[in-house]
């Protein structure tokens, strides 16, 4: 006996049911790859622009300790050239000042802790956004497994419920079956007694 339209239906959504929950389950490791995908590249632009600031820290370094150097050459070569008040009265010609060399390790001081003050301050920076990265990556991650739990609690129900129903027709089938046979059963019985009925009929000797 062929199976019922509603039988074929039921299995049909019973595919249907499992093809969804495979579809759920590759959308979920896609999201997963993609939310890491996004923290990787946050974290090497964040790289790249603090590595672009402290090269532009340690140049503005370097150019002030070249002139720093440069302007002590010129001041000794004075001095060696001409007397204390010469150099000032040069000094005083090219709008400079002169500069005491406790004066110059204070300016050294003050930019070594700028430098190390400006590290820290990176430092901090890249520490913060890596935390705020990891949180919106666990967030992320969080929200699209409570989203894929929902689906398949969802999808779980439906092919339960599905499952139950083709139960239920199974059941009815095999009923039907069973009812058939028995009817075929008495239909043969009956056949088989008015057989031997009309052969009594038609021998009444015997």
């Amino acid at each position: 006996m062929p199976p019922s339209r509603n039988t074929t239906s039921e299995r049909l959504k019973f595919v249907s049911a499992i093809s969804t929950l495979s579809q759920t389950q590759d959308k979920f490791i896609k999201a997963v790859e993609a939310m890491s995908t996004f923290n990787t590249e946050t974290l090497t632009n964040l790289d790249l622009e603090i590595n672009t600031k402290k090269e532009e820290l340690e140049e503005l370094t370097t150019q002030y300790n070249n002139a720093v150097k440069s302007n002590e050459i010129k001041v000794k070569m004075q001095l060696e050239e001409f007397k204390y008040n010469g150099a000032l009265d040069i000094l005083k010609e090219r709008k400079e000042v002169p500069i005491l060399e406790t004066e110059l390790e204070t300016l050294k001081n003050r930019v070594n802790e700028l430098t190390i003050e400006r590290q820290e301050e990176l430092d901090n920076i890249r520490s913060e956004e890596k935390k705020k990265g990891e949180v919106a990556k666990n967030m992320a991650i969080r929200n699209a497994q409570l989203e894929h739990k929902a689906e398949i609690a969802v999808l779980d129900a439906s092919v339960k419920q599905q499952t139950k129903e083709i139960s239920n027709l199974q059941q009815t089938i095999d009923n039907l079956r069973h009812e058939l046979s028995e009817q075929r059963k008495l239909t043969k019985e009956v056949a088989e007694a008015g057989k031997m009925g009309t052969i009594n009929v038609g021998n009444p000797s015997r």
